[in-house]
């Protein structure tokens, strides 16, 4: 059976990220009636679980002796590329001015389809009428350290250093029948992506709990076999309506483009991963 249309998935896509905004400011207008403790602009401790509406859009080219055919993982492969999938954040300021953040999510895509046009993989073919059978992982990690030039009680802003990782595996099984034979192919790929970037973040409290936050980083570099540019942005608001406990809704943006000369993956990676997030938040 084919995949769903690619128009269907951006209409859930469109569902999932106005669900969760509403929901998210559900939240947070329900809250806002409680009474709201001073937050400042900065926590020493923080950690946020949630959801992500998540939004992929990707295209692979995976070459073996000859150059491949670049691919939709959506268009061409039918993969779902609206996702709510779980999103982990920590963040820790051990020193006024020094803080380090991670955040986490993972998703595991997988269809079968009847392929609408040729794709050259790794040096096997899958011609048009196949029946593919594809799977996509990918998991993606974020570490960040900020060095905060004005750390004041109610607004802070300094720049940023981190590396995102990118750990993707594809598997492709077609079957196909020329002359009454059946005729089986397999192609796959994997790799473990890791890019640098450097920015800016700022952090401002408005007072009876409210605290909006917003960074921004970027960088292209070669390291090893990885040619990479990589985009990474979010802004969101936060509200807490307690002490130690809030909400926090969040858009966020992440895009890499990389050349790719590794043994189990030589191409290029085109990966860009966005949606609302809405997570609740434990300070300390």
């Amino acid at each position: 059976m084919a995949g769903s249309p690619a128009g269907g998935h951006a209409n859930q896509g469109d569902v999932v990220n106005k669900t969760i905004a509403g929901v998210g400011l559900a939240l947070l207008a329900c809250c806002t009636g409680l009474h709201a403790d001073e937050v400042g602009a900065l926590d020493r401790w923080n950690v946020a679980v949630g959801g992500y509406a998540l939004n992929l859009d990707a295209r692979l080219r995976v070459d073996g002796d000859l150059r491949g055919h670049e691919f939709d993982l959506s268009g061409d492969l039918g993969l779902d590329r609206n996702r709510d999938v779980g999103l982990f954040s920590l963040g820790w300021r051990p020193f006024e001015r020094h803080q380090f953040d991670m955040s986490h999510y993972r998703d595991e895509l997988s269809n079968t389809r009847i392929l609408d046009r040729q794709i050259t993989v790794d040096d096997e073919t899958f011609t048009i009428g196949a029946r593919l059978d594809s799977r996509f992982d990918n998991e993606v990690y974020d570490f960040t350290y900020t060095w905060w030039l004005q750390a004041a009680p109610r607004q802070a802003f300094g720049l940023n250093v981190g590396l995102v990782g990118y750990l993707i595996d594809l598997d492709l099984r077609a079957e196909s029948t020329a002359s009454g034979v059946v005729i089986e192919r397999s192609a796959s790929a994997s790799v473990d992506l890791p890019a640098p970037k450097i920015g800016v973040s700022y952090r401002r409290a408005f007072g009876d709990g409210w605290r909006f936050t917003a960074s921004g980083s970027t960088f292209e570099t070669s390291v090893g076999d990885i040619d990479a540019r990589v985009l990474d942005a979010r802004a969101g608001i936060e509200y807490y309506p307690f002490s130690r406990a809030g909400v926090r809704l969040q858009y966020s943006i992440n895009r890499i483009n990389a050349e790719l000369d590794d043994p189990d993956f030589h191409g290029r990676a085109r990966l860009g991963f966005s949606g609302l997030q809405l997570q609740l938040v434990g300070r300390f």
